[in-house]
């Protein structure tokens, strides 16, 4: 199976010819450790290293690709989260199992599944924003 791995993050103005792009999101292959080269723009951009996103693989509901730091809501309750890289652990597992891949850091005081692809495929859940243009979705839930 081949998977390209797609990366995302805000561009940082470095040249005169690309201030208008200050501050938008760049997508495409990873160059460098804080370059991106973006294929529909026909260049490699310098973009703040904090920001950069991986391509989950998946998308949501509306067909919109999911990134890791985007933000998912789970529409029984208005319920928002990140969606994060890493290990995490299932709320179902009897034993202490770690998994690792992209999941969705529910508030540790919800009993929800993390794992992303339960989400996406079984809930339709859907994205509404990312943690970096939206932080406020967060706040409101308390993560």
């Amino acid at each position: 199976m081949n998977r390209e791995c797609f990366f995302r993050a805000k561009h940082i103005h470095a040249m005169d010819s690309n201030e208008h792009l200050n501050g938008t999101w760049v997508h495409g292959y990873l160059s460098d450790k804080n370059y991106i080269y973006d294929k529909s723009l026909e260049g490699e951009f310098l973009v703040d290293e904090n920001t950069i996103c991986q391509y989950t693989g998946l998308t949501d509901k509306s067909g919109k690709k999911i990134w890791e730091g985007d933000i998912i809501k789970y529409h029984f309750g208005e319920v928002y989260a990140p969606v994060k890289f890493g290990e995490y652990q299932s709320c179902f597992d009897s034993a202490p199992t770690i998994h690792v891949g992209f999941y969705v850091d529910w508030d540790e005081n919800r009993d929800i599944r993390k794992d992303l692809g339960y989400w996406i495929k079984l809930v339709d859940a859907e994205v509404v924003g990312n943690i970096f243009d939206n932080p406020e979705l967060l706040e409101e839930e308390g993560n």
